[in-house]
């Protein structure tokens, strides 16, 4: 089973979405407004507040991280660092970074529905329909974070996000705060105590431990959506970490989801178990957990997540079966940016498709993958126009598909000609937010590599690049692009700037 690659030796023209981030243009407060009265959570260390994009009115969401309480600012790094090469359905997308004396902030897709703590606490037990639902999702992020060697560490119901304010049974969840998270190269231990208590599994409580830790926490989750309460609940810190130790599940898992009407099922009871033995080497991995009876029924996911009809992705799939090799680095990054801006309410279809198409649960589609959803689709295609469509859409040269990736080919002509995507895309390069792009703004737009450690080096190695795109589209010789100037471009690449 192939593994996706978030380090990669690009090729001349990869474009990697690390260099599509933009990354401390300024102050906060001159890009969005930040509505500091209403804020969406609060940490130990930071506050997570409301905030719109001045220029292209999108609501995000950003995440203050106070500096003064932070005491090792390198961990501090950590989490914009992590999150920058993270692309995946269900997990939560980084925008943009801004710093100041104060704090550090992230700029974030922000998500309305509330946390999924909030449901299990409102609405509970649930059925294991939604519940499944609910674990594959997360399963399949903790599978893409450990397939590339990150453990996320404190994998609690407060930190998985609804994207939208609706019923459990229909949601689409994120994982977000990326806080605890860290890479942990295969058969290397952590040792750090640290999460949640009640959902850190015994081997973190005694300071030895790898991913299986991710398990357990899910394992909890998976408890309390079934159950309505914490497996392990207690009067105190010290109590619930007691339990935690020595708490034996088997009595109380029969009676689990008796408020729904009936005991859950003998294969949830299984699954649940495993995921909370206490022997971490026992508990099954993310993709083993995924290919649990409980999830399949006559080989195929019952909860209607995965692998299916495509009947109704035939238009996203045409798209993509369509879409033309972009033409050289600048289409790339045009393109690629233009999945990056997108909202994920107009991508709540293609994140379902691609949960569909993603066989092997791994984040990414490889030409198999691709081959299985066109034909199930009724589109026809054979192993060289396979081949093709990858190469064509693998712009960060990983040689497989990441979803933003799959976004770009995705959404066709139509929908890049619409929401102002070509705004969006103009404002994205437009660092300082002046109205122009020059010389070093077009350097970033090329995301070439090395712009966001050596400016000046940068632009002296694309001097030539730059050169071309300015005789070309300069039209007022002014050494700069305004957005009627760069709408010339984007019409080439068939993107509407309206």
């Amino acid at each position: 089973m192939s593994k996706p690659r978030l380090q990669l030796e690009p090729g001349p023209d990869a474009v990697s979405i690390t260099e599509l981030i933009p990354d401390n243009r300024g102050r906060i407060d001159d890009f969005y407004e930040v509505d500091r009265q209403d804020f969406l959570g609060e940490g130990s260390f930071s506050i997570v507040y409301r905030c719109v994009n001045r220029d292209t009115k999108q609501e995000r969401a950003v995440k203050m991280i106070q500096r003064r309480l932070i005491s090792n600012l390198s961990q501090v790094e950590r989490e914009p660092n992590l999150m920058r090469v993270l692309d995946h359905p269900n997990v939560l997308r980084l925008i943009e970074t801004f710093e100041d004396a104060k704090s550090i902030q992230l700029v974030l897709e922000r998500c309305d529905g509330g946390e999924l703590f909030d449901c299990i606490v409102d609405s509970s037990p649930f059925s294991e329909s939604v519940a499944g639902s609910c674990m594959q999702q997360m399963l399949r992020a903790m599978a893409y974070l450990h397939a590339n060697d990150i453990m996320h560490r404190d994998a609690k119901a407060e930190n998985w996000l609804l994207t939208e304010d609706e019923p459990l049974a229909k949601a689409h969840l994120k994982l977000c705060d990326f806080g605890c998270a860290r890479k942990l190269a295969s058969g290397e231990e952590a040792r750090t105590r640290i999460g949640s208590p009640y959902y850190v599994a015994p081997e973190v409580i005694q300071g030895c431990y790898n991913s299986k830790a991710d398990i357990w926490a899910l394992g909890v989750n998976l408890y309390m959506l079934l159950g309505g309460d914490h497996p392990f609940a207690g009067s105190n810190t010290e109590e619930v970490l007691y339990n935690v130790k020595v708490k034996e599940l088997g009595k109380s898992m029969a009676t689990l989801g008796m408020q729904t009407g009936s005991a859950i099922s003998v294969p949830a009871q299984s699954l649940l178990l495993s995921m909370l033995s206490r022997k971490a080497e026992a508990r099954p991995s993310a993709l083993e957990c995924l290919m649990d009876p409980w999830f399949l029924k006559g080989g195929k996911p019952k909860t209607g997540q995965g692998p299916g009809r495509m009947d109704d992705d035939v238009g996203a799939l045409e798209n993509l079966l369509n879409f033309g090799a972009p033409d050289g680095r600048l289409h790339k990054a045009i393109l690629y940016a233009g999945a990056l801006q997108a909202d994920h309410k107009a991508l709540r279809g293609l994140m379902r498709l691609f949960a569909k198409l993603d066989d092997s649960n791994l984040g990414t589609l490889g030409p198999r993958e691709l081959a299985s959803g066109l034909r199930q689709a009724g589109l026809m295609a054979g192993e060289e126009e396979v081949t093709s469509l990858l190469e064509a859409l693998d712009v960060d040269g990983s040689g497989a598909v990441d979803f933003l990736e799959f976004v770009m080919g995705a959404i066709g002509n139509q929908h890049r000609s619409s929401d102002n995507a070509g705004w969006r895309i103009f404002k994205m390069y437009d660092l300082n937010s002046n109205g122009f792009l020059d010389r070093m703004e077009i350097a970033s737009m090329l995301a070439l590599p090395g712009v966001r450690e050596n400016r000046e080096a940068s632009l002296v190695s694309s001097e030539k690049a730059i050169n071309r795109i300015l005789d070309q589209y300069d039209t007022n010789k002014d050494g700069k692009l305004d957005f009627k100037e760069f709408t010339v471009l984007l019409q080439q690449f068939g993107i509407d700037p309206q």
